[in-house]
């Protein structure tokens, strides 16, 4: 039967194939010739002359509003500027004080942990997603709808709902102790080792489902044809995904790689709204002339509250022992001992 329904819909194929390549070569034939005659050759330019001035404008404008304010970035970087542009030169000198921070180093290793995996693991959920879709299943378009859903929320939304969900004194934790599962912990968002992951975790949940798209996409792309062929020879449904689909798209693997890179170095939003705090308390903690100081206090009191609303009441507690152990009895006075405490 699958051999009948193959050769019908060749013989189709062929029949009606002689037809088109006919009307496409009258049509591209008529180009010169309206082209020739007077009035054809008005139509035309009317025609072309909006559209080559539309892409002449839309070129302009890219060129000075990205590539040259680019360029002035960068010539700002070798000058004095701050805030404000200052134009007088200062040749490498931002460039060598930026090298030498421990945390500019720190920063590239995060970003490098980080765009691995969140682009190996955003890009395989994406294709499977896309093959469990193609494969015609009921209610199609409420899956694309909710896998799509994450990718229209900013990224300020997406780690503050991420930052509550797996804070352990209002989240995941929190829920799953409550439920009976007393030995259950989760407090990765609060360790500076494995916060990254975290931001990874969210980073993924938001932008799988756009990924999904492209590779869905793509699959509704590839020639029936020859996906036919290759099951009239007997290929399994993996075989054909894994030899020939695939492999057809190759275009797509690329354009998904370079919006994830794309999406991996402009993640500081999402990194400052689930660990912008505990970042800066860390920071500071490690910048203090006092070798205690506030970030010290900030981070102890994070780990002694139970949820996020009981943080300022821990920091004035932390903050209360930190002024006894130092036998310091009023601000004042600890603003001659330590400063930057104060």
């Amino acid at each position: 039967l699958d051999d009948i329904i193959w050769a019908h819909m060749e013989g189709t194929v062929q029949r009606v194939r002689p037809k088109l390549m006919t009307v496409s070569t009258m049509l591209i034939g008529l180009v010169p010739l309206l082209w020739a005659s007077g009035s054809g050759a008005d139509v035309m330019k009317r025609i072309a002359a909006p559209m080559v001035g539309g892409l002449l404008t839309s070129a302009f404008l890219t060129l000075v509003c990205v590539y040259g304010y680019i360029m002035f970035t960068f010539y700002l970087s070798f000058t004095t500027s701050t805030m404000m542009p200052n134009y007088d030169l200062a040749g490498s000198a931002s460039y060598e004080r930026l090298m030498g921070l421990e945390n500019w180093r720190a920063s590239l290793a995060n970003l490098g942990t980080f765009s691995v995996l969140y682009i190996v693991i955003a890009g395989v959920l994406g294709l499977a997603f896309a093959i469990l879709i193609d494969q015609k299943i009921r209610a199609e378009s409420i899956f694309r709808s909710i896998f799509l859903y994450p990718m229209a929320l900013s990224l300020i939304v997406t780690g503050t709902a991420w930052k509550w969900l797996l804070d352990p004194g209002v989240g995941l934790e929190h829920t799953l102790r409550t439920l009976g599962w007393d030995s259950f912990t989760f407090g990765w968002i609060k360790s500076s080792e494995m916060a990254i992951y975290c931001v990874v975790i969210a980073a993924i949940w938001q932008s799988s489902g756009f990924v999904m798209a492209m590779f869905l996409a793509g699959l509704r792309g590839v020639d029936n044809e020859v996906i036919k062929a290759a099951q009239i020879d007997g290929a399994s449904t993996v075989t054909i995904y894994r030899r020939i689909i695939i492999p057809l798209m190759r275009p797509v693997f690329l354009s998904a790689f370079v919006v994830l890179a794309h999406l991996a170095i402009k993640a500081y939003d999402l990194v400052i709204a689930l660990t912008g705090v505990q970042a800066q308390a860390q920071e500071a903690a490690q910048s203090d002339d006092s070798g205690a100081g506030i970030g010290e206090i900030v981070v102890t009191a994070q780990k002694r509250a139970e949820n996020i609303q009981d943080v300022p009441i821990a920091i004035s507690a932390v903050g209360s022992e930190y002024l006894e152990s130092r036998g310091i009895d009023s601000i004042d006075k600890l603003g001659t001992i330590a400063p930057n405490v104060k």
